[in-house]
């Protein structure tokens, strides 16, 4: 997490890296937009974490096919709880959502809704850094 530069009550930027890379690896890129400095950036880590075989980082994975649908319901539960604990510590005032387009725009859009609405975050809009 990264607080905004100005404290006091602030955006918050909710951000979810992509397979094979952690949180921390978002946060990284995310402090790389100047208007971040204005923002409560979070980036959260995925559930399903693994070792990357090449530089042994810890990395990870929000989705396999493999009980998909449970995944999806853990993921939402998750990640409602950690912007719920957020909110409860941190002034914000409206929520934003990053993630990598790494499904194909279509797909990760209907993620984004469909994580909105479950979560009760319907407020909340989508960016992303266009990458398929």
């Amino acid at each position: 997490m990264a607080p905004p530069a100005a404290g006091g009550a602030a955006p918050l930027l909710v951000g979810f890296h992509g397979y094979g890379e952690n949180a921390e690896t978002w946060l990284d890129q995310a402090a790389r937009v100047p208007a971040t400095a204005r923002w409560l950036v979070v980036s959260v880590q995925a559930l399903h974490r693994f070792y990357n075989t090449k530089t042994e980082a810890t990395v990870g994975s929000w989705m396999t096919r493999l009980d998909r649908e449970q995944l999806i319901v853990d993921n939402v539960d998750y990640v409602r709880d950690v912007v719920d604990q957020v909110r409860r510590t941190h002034a914000t005032t409206v929520d934003l959502v990053s993630r990598r387009a790494t499904g194909g725009w279509a797909s990760s859009a209907g993620r984004d809704r469909r994580a909105r609405r479950e979560s009760g975050t319907e407020r909340a809009c989508s960016v992303t850094d266009g990458r398929r």
